[in-house]
């Protein structure tokens, strides 16, 4: 081997080997130290948020156990990205699965849900909350498929009478979403 390929193979090796350290090692505290110091300004009730783990190799981004003030919250959230996201300036999401997603809808005297107050309305946030630039592009989505699995919730009246036995399927919901593709939903609420 001449000295230019063996340059081009060290150089192809410690770009790989860095991309790899930094997906597996770095990326998963930066993502649970970004959310945790965001989740305040736009949330009103505290976040709880598990191990964060992302392989840069399949792009599979899985955060376990979070906890939006006891509220809704889930077990495990699995993201699948897609490589075209790179090329084509949007994010293309292959499979979003969640699993043992649980919410408590509660209705309050003043007849909003206690869901209403997960986030803050623009007149009530905080005053350090970061504002959008007007100028910036929207980010495009595109979300091929959503899984939910093994979820449960209770609603709750303003009286306090609670609704735990009647299950609301999300099947017809889910199928009448155009453009998107929803494998399963296994939940009731």
């Amino acid at each position: 081997m001449n000295k230019k390929m063996r340059l081009f193979l060290r150089k192809f090796i410690v770009l790989c080997l860095s991309y790899l350290i930094i997906g597996f090692v770095a990326v998963p505290p930066l993502l649970h130290l970004t959310i945790s110091q965001l989740a305040p300004s736009y949330l009103s009730v505290p976040l709880k948020i598990g191990a964060i783990r992302f392989n840069p190799i399949t792009l599979k981004l899985t955060i376990d156990t979070m906890d939006a003030g006891g509220i809704i919250g889930f077990s495990q959230l699995s993201v699948d990205l897609a490589w075209d996201s790179f090329l084509e300036q949007k994010l293309h999401i292959q499979s979003i699965e969640v699993q043992r997603l649980y919410g408590a809808a509660v209705l309050e005297k003043n007849g909003k849900t206690n869901l209403e107050t997960i986030l803050y309305r623009q007149s009530d946030k905080p005053k350090d909350m970061p504002t959008q630039n007007k100028k910036s592009r929207p980010l495009l989505i595109q979300i091929d498929s959503v899984i939910l699995k093994y979820g449960k919730g209770y609603s709750k009246g303003p009286t306090g009478e609670s609704n735990t036995k009647t299950p609301i399927s999300l099947n017809h919901w889910l199928e009448s979403r155009n453009n998107t593709q929803y494998l399963s939903s296994n939940f009731n609420l």
